[in-house]
């Protein structure tokens, strides 16, 4: 962190970014690291490679978060966040070839991509560290910082529900709430903010639910997804909260490949499912992309967790 620190005094232009797809630990730790570059003086863009989700455009400065590169924008550094390897970029990769690199991440598959490397796996979310980084500074939190990290702890903890809630994250939490963010603000926004389109998609992956030795499956396929325009975080976790599932997993497809989103109730570590297909994660929450199409990725990926798992075949 201190070698951090020194780098980050010594560059004046900054792009700031993080992985495709990007959920709160993502959206929080961006905007929080892009107002204390401001702060320093620093001239700042926050770059993501698709809009980020409505639930977070309540968020201090989130307007400032661009899906393209201003015209004639140069920049010395590139801090990505919350990102295992550069392939989670997207097409930002290519925006951030030659740069310097700095790497902030707490995923335990990071395979330390940058020039300079700050990746702390017992971390609950990449916030939590940019909250260190800013104590470490000397610089107050303040309300709007305090927001954008709390919401990247919330959600990054399923609402301090996975097990990479610890004392940590907790008293960060208190702090944070301290220095102004809303908890109740906050879970509204995240958690009680779904659109009618959202809702009607969401009953219809709930219906193709299959279990298979305690692996619990979901699909969406583009014919689900036509002519919706939604954000489907969150979905992914549903299938957990059926009492016989250990394993769940939704298959989203995409053009030519099929997104796997892997949650587990702490037992199983889904990241060493996802590195078998060229993904990552940790172990309570992984994801990876697949070339191929929807049924054929989805046995593949069955097959494999019950290789890996030592899970039966019995359906029930």
């Amino acid at each position: 962190m201190k070698k951090l620190i020194e780098e980050i005094g010594l560059k004046n232009s900054f792009l700031v970014t993080s992985h495709i797809d990007p959920d709160g630990d993502a959206v929080g730790s961006q905007l929080a690291m892009a107002s204390l570059l401001k702060e320093m003086g620093k001239r700042v863009v926050i770059l993501s490679e698709k809009p980020i989700p409505k639930k977070y455009e309540f968020l201090p400065s989130a307007r400032e978060i661009v899906t393209r590169l201003p015209a004639g924008c140069e920049h010395q550094v590139a801090v990505v966040l919350d990102s295992a390897s550069l392939k989670r970029l997207g097409k930002i990769e290519a925006y951030v070839d030659g740069k310097f690199l700095i790497n902030i991440d707490h995923h335990p598959t990071n395979v330390h991509f940058g020039n300079l490397n700050w990746v702390v796996p017992e971390a609950s979310s990449t916030s939590e560290l940019i909250y260190h980084v800013i104590k470490e500074m000397g610089v107050r939190v303040g309300e709007e910082r305090a927001t954008c990290l709390y919401v990247g702890i919330l959600t990054d903890t399923g609402g301090f529900r996975f097990p990479n809630t610890t004392s940590d994250s907790l008293r960060i939490a208190s702090a944070l709430v301290k220095e102004g963010a809303d908890p109740s603000k906050i879970a509204t926004q995240v958690y009680l903010n779904r659109s009618m389109d959202e809702v009607l998609l969401l009953s219809k992956v709930l219906a193709t639910v299959e279990i298979d030795g305690g692996i619990g499956t979901m699909y969406l396929t583009r014919g689900m997804m036509k002519d919706m325009k939604v954000n489907t975080e969150g979905f992914s976790d549903h299938v957990l909260q059926l009492k016989d599932v250990d394993v769940g997993v939704l298959f989203k497809e995409l053009d030519g490949r099929v997104k796997v989103s892997l949650r587990s109730r702490g037992k199983i570590d889904v990241s060493m499912l996802a590195r078998e297909f060229g993904g990552g994660g940790h172990e309570t929450a992984a994801a990876c992309l697949v070339a191929g199409e929807l049924s054929e990725v989805k046995k593949r990926v069955l097959e494999a967790g019950k290789r890996l798992y030592g899970r039966d075949n019995s359906d029930q």
